[in-house]
């Protein structure tokens, strides 16, 4: 284990430099009190293996010129955004300045993510500013409720030099479950930290995008006033990646990110809908924003209307997981008295009782963000897809 000793102390040297490269010398509190949340939930469950796993992923991927991707518990970490692992910032919806990192995170931000959020000049500079936040936090809110797995996407190129980095360096024990087509590896020990290794071609197509149009789609930001002129692109990219969600585009606008985080999150969800999508698709009379797509929106919504973070993450969990499904939990009736007490709508609590399964906002927001990227591209490169 001397290959993790000062590991800790070396990520947070790097994390706090990337936090004053972003935000300034004076560090505001929603940054602090994050960090200082996922540091005590990293730390007591040891995360340290999994993320000397990623970094080195990481570098190794740097160093090929290939592109990785990762989905589990960390993608909703602030600190793996940090360090470049996560590609998601977790933070609530706020403005940065890149010039002179003058910061606002909004008491009521207008919008429910950063991209969202409507165009400001810094107010100390005049520079255009950077609108970041996707407000995913439930993972890191109850440190004893995490299970150390994560997945990595690469490309085929990295593939082979990851797999015996892993194994290797690391001290990983490789498991074979060709069937799921991934490589998976355990790592010895009582939380038995476990990755499970893709090749994503779609991400191999990426690089080809990049080379014949020279735009790093890394650079790419997402911006909801950018959403009227992509509208033809976003969705003939959204079903392409996801060829059953036809029926919702049909039926749901698509206006802002937070849209398009919502029709992939309904997306996800729909076919384990108890009425086989068909409320679901009844619900989008609502814009889409408003919708029950992802276990963070349940968590959110509680909390935005005054619930405290313990509760709202107890009934949250249930829903996602279809255990209030008709309302047959046994605390329904009680949970369902005081979510009206606090102005949750009756439509949105019917809503929850529908539910088998609800997947991560992360994975909702990573995959919005790669379908906007792409539809950016296309839009301004057609000749890059003929």
């Amino acid at each position: 284990m001397e290959f993790f000793f000062g590991f800790y102390e070396k990520i947070n040297e790097a994390v706090i430099k990337r936090c004053h490269e972003l935000y300034g010398d004076t560090l505001p509190k929603e940054v602090t009190e994050r960090l200082e949340v996922e540091w005590a939930v990293l730390e007591e469950r040891d995360w340290a293996v999994t993320l000397r796993a990623l970094t080195e992923v990481k570098r190794i991927c740097n160093d090929k010129g290939g592109r990785f991707f990762i989905s589990g518990p960390l993608e909703s970490s602030f600190i793996a955004y940090l360090l470049g692992i996560s590609h998601i910032d977790p933070l609530p919806p706020h403005y940065l300045c890149p010039e002179c990192k003058h910061n606002e995170f909004p008491k009521d931000p207008p919008a429910l993510c950063g991209p969202d959020l409507p165009d400001r000049l810094c107010s100390v500079c005049r520079t255009p500013m950077l609108k970041s936040g996707y407000d995913i936090q439930m993972e890191f809110l109850f440190p004893d409720r995490i299970w150390p797995y994560t997945e990595i996407h690469c490309e085929g190129s990295c593939l082979s030099v990851i797999c015996r980095a892993l194994r290797d360096t690391l001290g990983f024990i490789p498991v074979s479950k060709p069937e799921y087509g991934m490589l998976a590896f355990e790592f010895p020990g009582e939380d038995t930290p476990l990755i499970n290794l893709y090749e994503n071609i779609s991400l191999e197509q990426e690089s080809l995008l990049c080379s014949i149009t020279g735009v790093d789609p890394s650079v790419i930001q997402p911006d909801g006033g950018q959403i009227d002129s992509l509208r033809i692109e976003l969705a003939a990219e959204i079903k392409r990646r996801r060829p059953l969600i036809d029926p919702i585009l049909s039926s749901a606008p698509i206006n802002c990110i937070e849209d398009i985080i919502h029709i992939i999150g309904l997306d996800l969800s729909m076919m384990t809908w108890e009425s086989s999508g068909e409320k679901l698709l009844r619900e989008l009379m609502f814009a889409p924003k408003d919708t029950v797509s992802s276990r963070d929106d349940v968590f959110n919504k509680l909390v935005r209307h005054g619930m405290g973070r313990d509760k709202a993450y107890t009934i949250a969990s249930a829903v996602r997981k279809g255990r209030c499904l008709h309302g047959e939990h046994r605390r329904w009736q009680e949970w369902e008295k005081e979510m009206h007490e606090i102005g949750i709508p009756d439509w949105y609590t019917e809503s929850m009782k529908e539910v088998h399964y609800l997947p991560p906002r992360a994975k909702c927001v990573a995959c919005a963000i790669r379908a906007y990227k792409d539809a950016w591209i296309k839009k301004h490169y057609p000749e890059a897809f003929s």
